[in-house]
């Protein structure tokens, strides 16, 4: 990885800002945001070394934030993952929008897996049940909450995605030529 040097130290606190700001935002509805958006256009734009950098600060500070709960878990697992996806799928070659736009709408589903599997994990002890019944029982609970997080992530992706990206690409010629 290059030094980091002002700019990318710049870039790297902007976007973990924009993360934070952007999931504050949006925080009164629930389960739309705008934090996979831009995850998935920073990575493809900038790439993994510098996105990583912000998508951990983001999850740090949501951490700090709010506290540590089982999401917490959730968000360090889910959006580096995200970042490293988006990052390998742009080495590989891959450049049509729709390929980012459906890799977004999966991993937003994939989202809701791993959150009820977190909170499975924390409440299986304690709940003198099997684990896939708990876990069945904790995913349906959350069901309707995962279909807006797909919708809402499917439209923010078809509609802003496309824009952005080029506004993006834009932005790094002039400053990381």
């Amino acid at each position: 990885m290059k030094s980091l040097d002002a700019k990318r130290i710049a870039l790297v606190g902007l976007f973990a800002a924009l993360l934070t700001g952007g999931q504050l935002a949006l925080a009164a509805l629930p389960n739309i945001e705008v934090v996979t958006l831009f995850i998935i256009l920073f990575s493809l734009t900038f790439g993994f070394n510098l996105s990583i950098l912000g998508v951990l600060a983001f999850c740090l500070i949501e951490a700090s934030v709010f506290g540590f709960h089982s999401w917490v878990i959730a968000y360090f697992i889910y959006w580096p993952t995200l970042t490293f996806i988006v990052s390998l799928l742009n080495r590989l070659g891959y450049k049509k929008n729709i390929v980012y736009i459906i890799t977004g709408v999966v991993m937003t589903a994939l989202f809701g897996f791993l959150t009820s599997l977190v909170d499975t994990l924390f409440a299986y002890s304690s709940a003198g049940v099997g684990f896939f019944r708990l876990f069945f029982a904790i995913y349906i609970r959350g069901v309707w909450f995962y279909v807006t997080h797909i919708v809402s992530n499917a439209f923010f992706l078809s509609i802003a995605f496309p824009v952005l990206r080029l506004v993006l690409i834009k932005v790094k010629a002039a400053y990381f030529s």
